[in-house]
């Protein structure tokens, strides 16, 4: 975590978005979501891996204006987004979403000061509200990334798994 996530004094958590576009066979997020759950004829829940992955997202302007309300009403100063990963609604919307996000984020005067006028984070100082989230490394666009930190991002968290004991062992 960045030091803008752990200096944080007023924290707001928000899901942005429930599901996840990837395929991963290891990640217990699909049973959760009900993405394993299949029905066999007589209508009795199964669990069973399959292709099939139902994600869905808020709006660009619904996930800001949770922020600016938060802002306005309780000087909120950090955003943890806990969706299961950030990137995968940026590709499912056709990479507009965090683009869209990170603009209007901008736009509604929540980027942080310190990163508007490029000095170093001071927590006493800095007027704004810095964000973090999640990502697959495999969806990290150069572009998106520099929006990301122009808004305010601080930090993204990567989640690295595998089924293989000898990738797990180099990890």
């Amino acid at each position: 975590f960045s030091e803008e996530h752990m200096t944080a004094k007023r924290r707001l958590d928000i899901n942005g978005s429930i599901g996840c576009s990837l395929i991963c066979r290891f990640c217990f997020h699909l049973g959760l979501i009900g993405d394993l759950t299949v029905y066999d004829t007589n209508g009795d829940r199964d669990v069973a891996f399959t292709y099939a992955r139902d994600l869905r997202f808020h709006s660009p302007d619904y996930t800001l204006n949770i922020a600016v309300d938060m802002k306005k009403k309780y000087s909120i100063d950090f955003v943890s987004f806990l969706d299961e990963n950030l990137m995968t609604m940026h590709v499912a919307s056709g990479r507009t979403w965090m683009t869209e996000i990170c603009e209007k984020w901008i736009d509604a005067g929540l980027q942080p000061s310190c990163v508007r006028d490029n000095v170093t984070h001071d927590p006493e100082k800095c007027d704004g509200v810095h964000w973090s989230g999640t990502s697959h490394a495999s969806l990290v666009d150069p572009d998106v990334l520099k929006s990301m930190r122009s808004a305010g991002c601080s930090d993204l968290i990567y989640g690295l798994e595998s089924f293989s004991d000898r990738i797990l062992k180099n990890l």
